[in-house]
Order: structure tokens, then C-alpha cells, then sequence
């Protein structure tokens, strides 16, 4: 039997494409039966709640403030994948430290994929990735 290896995606950049890649990623779990979580930050990304869940495969946590990220870790199971956006909001409010979300994303990688997205780069982030990519918009010109 093949042993399945769980990876740490690192999107950074422009927050709208970093958020639409690892949403294309969770789209594509939920279409292959997969069970996924997402963590939301912010209130920008409001239309990923009307995702479908079907078979309760789809979770969606909103963090609001800093009481959220314990209840999250109480209520946060093991998932196929799991996306976690825009975590500066969460960093630059002091909710959480990149070294404290390092030790969370390195627990949850024992069972779990796992996607972060951020408009920052943060290299010890960058260091337990398996994938990191920078994301930035293009002018819109017409050719």
C-alpha cells in the first residue's frame, strides 16, 4: 500500500490570488470526496460560505477574535485538507505568532495537507513548506 505524504502549501502575495489558488485546491478535494476545513480570517472572502456541503464534507471556521483560535483548536479535526487565509490578520492583531501557527501547521501535516495563505512573506514559514509561491496581480492591459 502506498504511504500517503500530507504537504505544507505556502501562498504569498496579492491576497485575492493567493486565497483563489488554495480555494482551487480545496474545490478539487471536494470534488474527489475529500473532507476539507477552512479557516477564515476576515470578512473579504464572505461567498466561500455558500460553497455546497454535501455529506458534510466542508467545515468552514470564521476567527473573529483571539478566543476563537482556542475554541478552533478544540474543534478543528483532521481533514484531508485544510486552508488557513490570511494569516497576517492574525499576526498583526498578536492572536497568534508564526513560530506558535509553525508548531499548529507541523501537528495538523501529520494528517493532514495543509494550504496557508498570506499577503506577507514570512520565511520560517517559508522553511517547513513544501510548496511556496508568490502571487502577484498583473496590469490589466489589452494587447
Amino acid at each position: 500500500m502506498r504511504k500517503m505524504v500530507n504537504f505544507v502549501h505556502f501562498y504569498f502575495g496579492d491576497a485575492d490570488e493567493t486565497f483563489f489558488t488554495g480555494i482551487g485546491t480545496v474545490i478539487r478535494a471536494l470534488g474527489h470526496g475529500k473532507k476539507v476545513n477552512i479557516i477564515l480570517t476576515d470578512e473579504k472572502f464572505k461567498w466561500v460560505e455558500k460553497i455546497p456541503k454535501e455529506k458534510n464534507n466542508l467545515r468552514i471556521f470564521k476567527v473573529k477574535c483571539k478566543n476563537d483560535i482556542h475554541l478552533l483548536k478544540k474543534k478543528l479535526k483532521f481533514e484531508d485538507l485544510i486552508l488557513i487565509s490570511n494569516i497576517d490578520v492574525l499576526i498583526q492583531k498578536k492572536w497568534i505568532s508564526v513560530g506558535h501557527l509553525i508548531d499548529i501547521v507541523l501537528k495538523l501535516k501529520e494528517k493532514s495537507e495543509v494550504i496557508i495563505t498570506s499577503f506577507s512573506f514570512h520565511k520560517a514559514l517559508a522553511d517547513i513548506a513544501d510548496y511556496c509561491s508568490h502571487f502577484q496581480k498583473r496590469n490589466n492591459r489589452q494587447i
